[in-house]
């Protein structure tokens, strides 16, 4: 472990954090990228916590990548990442108290190594996917096995919820209930099903399960011979060897890694872009909602649990030029046809 001969206040500091990146992102893979981070910058540097200078972390944070394209200057998206996460370890560190021999309760450290560095000016950049390449992707999944029947009802979660991979990919039995929905402008009843997840920022939604994803859900259940036997605290998407049911470890949760998988094989088979990736689904559903079923920023917003409507505003703006199309025009096309039909 690289925290192995940092003093003892340093190692309870740093465990400590991981503890609070956890609570506060609920997210593994969150955790898992700032641990690696932070053991890359320490390697690097070669120093315990308290000698880093502020030039350390000037240079390790522009220094050309150490994984996958070696030799290459990173983006600023990555050079911002690096930054924060070690700036966040410092920031916890400036208020973690420790005690010292005598028992007095001392503060690790008052300086932040980070602070004064500016971010790298980068404008997101949203990928998606569109209604028919969905379409397209979802058609080369073999529904009838126990596998295809589970990665199909995992694709159509993550579009139709707009929720993350974590997200879906953590749900369990119990997450999931059948409830009578009530229409507040026709006053009729309705079936329907709803799920409860722990989203990024370590809160807790419920909300619906659109019908196509909860049969989806359904139909695995039963072609895996779960649907009478699951318990509300067994996985809905469980992981399980390339050629064995039922899986060796049937509380094991699908790992986010294997999702990566199986959709590049499904990408493959479908002749897609291989680079799509799981995510974009979420801005795939998000997008097909606000073009095809006349859905506002606003409703978007809270769909997606975005922070503020500016947020959401960019994030549409820029899928909505990346699908080449322009919908606006095609509406007014349609409405003139129908216009000269009425004259007829």
């Amino acid at each position: 472990m690289f925290t192995d001969h940092w003093q003892p206040g340093w190692r309870d500091c740093y465990h400590a954090w991981l503890t609070q990146v956890y609570q506060r992102s609920g997210s593994d893979a969150t955790t898992t990228n700032y641990t690696s981070v932070l053991k890359r910058f320490f390697e690097a540097t070669g120093k315990e916590p308290q000698m880093v200078l502020k030039s350390d972390v000037e240079l390790w944070a522009s220094s050309p990548l150490v994984q996958g394209n070696k030799g290459k200057v990173p983006a600023p998206y990555t050079r911002n990442a690096r930054i924060m996460a070690i700036s966040s370890f410092y920031s916890y560190a400036c208020a973690f108290e420790y005690a010292d021999g005598k028992g007095v309760p001392v503060t690790l450290t008052e300086r932040n190594p980070c602070k004064g560095i500016k971010q790298s000016r980068a404008q997101p950049s949203y990928r998606s996917v569109s209604l028919e390449e969905f379409q397209q992707l979802c058609a080369v999944i073999p529904r009838d096995t126990v596998r295809g029947s589970r990665d199909f009802a995992l694709l159509q979660a993550l579009f139709w919820s707009c929720r993350r991979r974590e997200e879906i990919v953590s749900l369990v039995w119990g997450n999931l209930r059948q409830v009578t929905f009530n229409d507040p402008k026709t006053q009729k009843t309705r079936e329907g099903w709803t799920y409860t997840t722990r989203i990024k920022g370590g809160g807790t939604v419920t909300a619906e399960m659109p019908l196509p994803a909860a049969l989806a859900i359904l139909e695995h259940l039963r072609i895996s011979g779960r649907l009478a036997t699951i318990d509300d605290s067994m996985p809905i998407f469980i992981g399980f060897p390339p050629h064995e049911w039922p899986p060796v470890d049937p509380w094991r949760h699908l790992d986010g890694n294997e999702v990566w998988r199986r959709m590049k094989k499904y990408l493959r088979l479908a002749g897609m872009d291989e680079t799509v990736s799981p995510h974009f689904l979420r801005h795939g559903g998000a997008l097909a909602r606000y073009l095809y079923a006349d859905s506002g920023p606003v409703e978007i917003m809270g769909l997606l649990h975005h922070s503020n409507l500016k947020v959401t505003t960019v994030y549409l703006r820029d899928l909505n030029m990346r699908s080449n199309q322009d919908l606006a025009a095609l509406r007014l096309q349609k409405n003139m046809d129908h216009c000269r039909e009425d004259q007829l």
